[in-house]
This record gives structure tokens, C-alpha cells and sequence, in this order.
């Protein structure tokens, strides 16, 4: 194949990826909160830093947290982590999914996991769910990352990221987006 030609299963996965990054807002604004905590890898930690079971011999060390519509605005580094609590101060339960669309438009379920069941990612009406030991994105390569949020009133197979949005007759989800830009360390 060719530099710079596509074919027909290209296609179908770049319309998926836009169709993700298009996915708008059917009743207004996001009803719940998203903050996310940033840590960063620090070699010669010695207070308060902490180690992620899967990345053996990296230290790391919490350098802040920020609303998810400030993450853009803050200084952010190839190998970073990001961690997501949510909440819920609205009095209807919510199904909630993060997602991100990766520099090079890979996009991956950050909450729920596709293999948890549907109702996992319900949000209870007025509660918060720290979801930092299950939620983890780390920020593997500098560019445009992008991180999608989506509440809905109706649960969402998060396998098929062909997705256009809860299928209601009465649209009630809302979504928040964020690009990012991922800078080298």
C-alpha cells in the first residue's frame, strides 16, 4: 500500500474517531463534575510521591488538580498521569464514560472498561465516585490528546465507539470535550 493511501477499514475507523470528537451536547450543559488530578514522574521523589503497580520503578508526584474544562490550560507532559474524580450534584442518576482520542486518533474507554457491565457506570444522584484506581490515563506521547466526557440518562455500550450518542427518543445525555496539548518532558 501505498504512503498516504486508504483503505475502505481506514476510512471506517477515522469516521468512528470523528463521529467521537463530533458527539455533541442533547440537553445542555454536562449535568455532572469532572476534576482531574495530574501527576508527574519525579526520579528523585522522596515526599509524598507514590508508585503505579503497572510501571515498575517510576515515581511520581501529584502536582495539582483541575477542573476538566481548565485542563487545557495546564502545563502538561509526556508521561504524566491523569486521574478523574467525578460527582453528581444533580437529583437524577447519570451514566457517565470518559473517553480519550489519543494524538494519533486511537480512542480508548478510560471509565467504564468494556468489560464491566452497563450499570457500572452509574452516578448516583448527589454522590461523587473517586475513580483514581480505576481511571488512570497516562499521557504517553506529546500532541493533541483529547478527552470526552458523556452523561447520559441511558446506559452506552462502551464497545461500540461508533457511537453517535445514547439512541432515546427524548435525548438526555449531555457531553464535555477537552484537547490538550501533551508537550515533552
Amino acid at each position: 500500500m501505498r504512503e498516504g493511501s486508504f483503505q475502505v477499514g481506514d476510512l471506517v475507523v477515522q469516521a468512528g474517531r470523528e463521529d467521537v470528537r463530533r458527539t455533541s451536547t442533547g440537553m445542555g450543559p454536562l449535568p455532572v463534575i469532572v476534576n482531574v488530578s495530574q501527576s508527574r514522574p519525579t526520579p528523585a521523589c522522596r515526599q509524598d510521591c507514590f508508585r503505579v503497580p503497572n510501571l515498575p520503578g517510576v515515581t511520581y508526584r501529584r502536582i495539582g488538580t483541575h477542573p476538566l474544562e481548565a485542563l487545557s490550560q495546564a502545563n502538561l507532559s509526556q508521561g504524566d498521569l491523569l486521574e478523574f474524580t467525578v460527582s453528581n450534584p444533580s437529583n437524577r442518576d447519570y451514566y457517565l464514560y470518559l473517553l480519550d482520542i489519543s494524538p494519533e486518533g486511537d480512542i480508548q474507554a478510560i471509565f467504564p472498561q468494556p468489560y464491566h457491565s452497563l450499570d457500572y457506570a452509574r452516578l448516583a444522584a448527589g454522590t461523587s465516585r473517586d475513580l483514581s484506581q480505576e481511571a488512570v490515563l497516562r499521557l504517553n506521547k506529546p500532541g493533541v490528546e483529547t478527552i470526552k466526557v458523556i452523561a447520559s440518562r441511558e446506559p452506552v455500550d462502551v464497545e461500540s465507539l461508533g457511537i453517535r450518542g445514547p439512541q432515546s427518543s427524548r435525548p438526555e445525555w449531555g457531553t464535555q470535550q477537552v484537547e490538550i496539548n501533551v508537550a515533552r518532558p
